[in-house]
């Protein structure tokens, strides 16, 4: 995947927002017990790191191993890396106190998005674990890993689906962390997605996921479906650059477009920072975008 380069970076350039939380839906009434989703030595599949429920240390100062053996139960969970630099707060609840309602989803045509044995596992959603962040690490990327791995571990005991309720999308456990990646530290892929939708003056095309490190999203307007491929590319390529060389700024101009405040779509984008990519005054969206290479 191509990356623009914005300038040396110091440093990532960014944290991870408060508002960066997923979703891991279970089909089962019980959970697996915390030795099994993270463990010092990262036995039996587990993830290296630690995970144990914060009412229990908070009572006694530390966790009786024979709790950790035994099923997690509903309540609140701390799952820190083994350098404890990342922190993750592990709420586990049923689907009705997060009220989450899987017939919303089935009805809505997102569905028709996933493959149908996807969706019959979401409608069997009976239980919710629900992922934030306490703590990360200053590096930014071994957080954003641990994060991936912990929930990917969850869903692959569980036999359940990981949901990123703020990129807008549902996954399976063993698609969170891709190989190869774009780059060695992060690839925007695992954690931004790129969303389409009919607008009056034709496709709109946008990232969404961005504003989990506090960055803008993208978007690219007054398309045509013909330039899906072409524009989920360069949003991508955009998402990748940000998450190495750190944030852009209204007025930056890159592979032929100028960064705009956008996002005036109040019903996509209320709350939201956007910035548009907008063509040169003497080509259109799609001429500007023809221009760049698949």
């Amino acid at each position: 995947m191509r990356n623009w380069r914005f300038g040396k970076p110091t440093g990532p350039g960014f944290g991870i927002a408060s508002n960066y939380y997923l979703t891991v839906l279970s089909p089962e009434p019980f959970w697996p017990a915390a030795v099994s989703l993270a463990n010092p030595e990262g036995a039996a599949g587990a993830v290296v790191g630690f995970a144990v429920p914060v009412k229990t240390v908070a009572a006694t100062g530390e966790t009786d191993r024979k709790v950790l053996g035994q099923p997690m139960q509903r309540g609140i969970y701390a799952v820190a890396s083994k350098d404890r630099k990342t922190v993750l707060r592990m709420m586990l609840m049923s689907k009705e106190e997060a009220g989450f309602e899987p017939e919303v989803f089935v009805r809505n045509a997102e569905a028709l998005n996933y493959p149908p044995d996807m969706v019959v596992s979401i409608r069997a959603t009976w239980s919710i674990a629900q992922f934030t962040f306490e703590s990360h690490d200053p590096d930014v990327y071994p957080s954003l890993d641990f994060s991936l791995a912990v929930c990917d571990r969850l869903a692959s005991v569980v036999g359940g689906v990981v949901a990123d309720p703020i990129s807008r999308r549902y996954r399976r456990p063993g698609s969170l962390i891709l190989s190869p990646r774009a780059d060695d530290r992060v690839d925007a892929r695992e954690h931004v997605a790129v969303h389409s939708a009919q607008d009056a003056t034709g496709m709109t095309y946008f990232t969404l996921g961005l504003q989990k490190f506090g960055m803008p999203e993208f978007e690219l307007r007054e398309l045509g479906i013909e330039d899906s491929l072409r524009a989920t590319t360069v949003l991508a390529a955009m998402a990748q650059t940000v998450l190495v060389a750190g944030p852009t700024r209204e007025g930056q101009s890159f592979a032929g477009f100028t960064l705009q405040v956008g996002g005036f779509d109040r019903s996509r984008w209320e709350g939201i920072p956007v910035l548009e990519m907008r063509p040169p005054a003497t080509k259109t969206t799609a001429e500007a975008l023809s221009e760049w290479p698949l």
